[in-house]
């Protein structure tokens, strides 16, 4: 897990954490051998929240765009 951690400014316990939040909403599957633990993302099922989350990036995008623009424009002024 040290390995996975090194690059993140926090400490081995958050990864912990992160992992495990990531284990149960199957994203994320490990296996241990004696004291080395080894991660592995779970493709197909971050695929599906890919899939799901593309329709709201389509959603949400057209909107915040719309609101820079009526922002950059004066809004109601």
């Amino acid at each position: 897990m040290s390995e996975l951690a090194a690059p993140f400014p926090v400490s081995l316990p958050a990864i912990a954490k992160h992992v495990l939040v990531l284990e149960r909403a199957g994203l994320l599957t490990h296996h241990k051998t004696g004291r080395v633990r080894n991660c592995r993302i779970a493709v197909e099922r971050l695929q599906l929240a890919d899939d799901w989350l593309e329709t709201y990036r389509a959603f949400w995008g057209a909107r915040l765009d719309a609101l820079a623009d009526h922002i950059e424009s004066g809004g109601d002024q």
